[in-house]
């Protein structure tokens, strides 16, 4: 594997589609640019991908928004291939919901635009919650990615109203107070391209004692377990 070179190169190890039919179609060749975002501000992933099709694959699919799609990224360098220098999306695959944009070159050749975002979310604009929770906001999620919080000094036990769960979950932040941090009135609650996060900004701003916590392959448990596993220090 060769040393990186500049900024923001990458090597595209696994571009596949998988349609709403079961057929799968390595894209690999196809791509041309890759865009995740990651927003503190926003409850998940979002990102989109170009792609030249020279031979009319995605036109006969037809793509109509529900595609899954495989994503696995690496940093070009000598060492091994750890989380921390690559992006793995094919056991928790990002899902295509917009073409952005088609514009056909000729006869047999078409470079579009998919914007793709996490299951997640597209789960949580389908279902509604309407019952009462308390303790961590994990069991929200049913997501087997990993989640890392921030404790609080209160707690509450709240009812969402039919609300969607990303954004019952943010609703809770606003209410929510630091333990550690001079019950800072602070939480945000976003996703990265290593899980989902609950805590302060004045957690991000603390550089005095960084400290990296996660445990590979690990999926939420419940609540107890994730209370005991993944905790931000």
């Amino acid at each position: 594997m060769a040393n990186l070179q500049y900024a923001g190169e990458y090597e595209l190890e696994v571009c596949k589609i998988c349609s709403t039919s079961g057929e799968i179609i390595d894209i690999i060749s196809m791509v041309s640019s890759v865009n995740i975002f990651e927003d503190i501000f926003k409850s998940s992933l979002t990102g989109d991908i170009s792609l030249v099709d020279t031979n009319n694959l995605l036109t006969a699919l037809p793509i109509i928004g529900q595609e899954k799609l495989l994503l696995k990224l690496t940093t070009p360098q000598s060492s091994a291939v750890t989380r921390n220098n690559s992006l793995d999306f094919t056991d928790h695959p990002l899902y295509i919901y917009k073409v952005d944009s088609k514009v056909e070159i000729n006869d047999n050749t078409a470079a579009l635009v998919l914007s793709f975002t996490t299951a997640e979310a597209i789960r949580s604009n389908r279902i509604r919650v309407s019952q009462a929770f308390e303790g961590e906001p994990s069991a929200l999620l049913n997501s087997k990615k990993e989640f890392y919080y921030e404790e609080t000094a209160n707690n509450y036990k709240f009812v969402s109203p039919n609300m969607r769960p990303l954004d019952f979950i943010n609703c809770i932040s606003k209410r929510c107070l630091s333990d550690k941090y001079n019950s800072a009135p602070t939480f945000l609650f976003y996703e990265t391209c290593k899980g989902f996060y609950f805590r302060t900004i004045d957690s991000m701003l603390d550089r005095k004692n960084v400290k990296t916590v996660y445990v590979d392959e690990t999926p939420n448990l419940g609540l107890d377990a994730s209370r005991n596993m993944l905790r931000l220090i």
